[in-house]
């Protein structure tokens, strides 16, 4: 459960600021290690899942809470929420992954290949190309619309990407930047024993979408004639 890391949340939504953060240290401390534990403890058990993420750290998957201000108006200093990802490689690594966000009201669990680079995106789109019948099978298949729907349309081109045509079966694919499921989590969610087994349940439902990506990834020096 993340009983601290939700309260340490709650409170700071409501005073996001330098003085509160450093007279309350010791909670966001204790938040911290109660979500670092956390980790630790579901990442081996993922590795079962899917061996490819290999021997990684709970601390070495979060992310900082410290917010970036360089290019915003907005200057309250910390996120309102926590996150982490786990991906094959590390968390900087190009390829898809396993993402748990937590936020006061806004909490789920997610996955998937988010804002890739050019490279990256151009393999995916080519590998959804030929293998589109593949790739469908894995977003229709019961459990997966079940857990998840459909990949999130807010990341959905207009337009088709320049090279690719209106006429190919997988078009609604092929106009994706980014490809992104989401399992929304209520804060009860948080407090219940059960949250690294509920977790490894959705990731588990999601290991084959992310597989079809870091394929793509990985054959992305050969050589695809469209």
């Amino acid at each position: 459960m993340l009983s601290t890391t939700l309260q340490f949340l709650k409170q700071l939504r409501h005073n996001n600021n330098r003085e509160w953060f450093e007279r309350n240290r010791k909670l966001y401390e204790a938040s911290q290690k109660e979500l670092q534990d956390f980790l630790d403890d579901l990442i081996p058990r993922l590795g079962d899942i899917d061996f490819t993420i290999g021997v990684q750290k709970g601390k070495d998957c979060m992310f900082r809470i410290h917010r970036d201000l360089r290019f915003t108006k907005d200057k309250t200093p910390y996120k309102n929420y926590r996150d982490a990802i786990i991906k094959p490689g590390g968390r900087k690594s190009p390829y898809a992954g396993y993402y748990l966000h937590i936020e006061d009201g806004n909490s789920f669990i997610g996955g998937g290949m988010y804002k890739p680079q050019k490279a990256n995106l151009d393999a995916v789109r080519n590998k959804i190309y030929f293998e589109h019948e593949d790739f469908r099978a894995i977003l229709n298949s019961d459990i997966f619309r079940d857990y998840f729907g459909s990949p999130d349309p807010s990341f959905k081109l207009k337009r088709m990407p320049v090279g690719y045509s209106e006429e190919h079966p997988a078009a609604d694919l092929l106009k994706y930047k980014s490809f992104i499921v989401l399992y929304p989590l209520e804060d009860e969610d948080l407090l219940d024993d059960d949250l690294t087994d509920v977790t490894l349940e959705v990731f588990q439902t999601m290991k084959p979408f992310n597989r079809f990506f870091n394929e793509a990834i990985d054959e992305k020096e050969e050589e695809w004639e469209l």
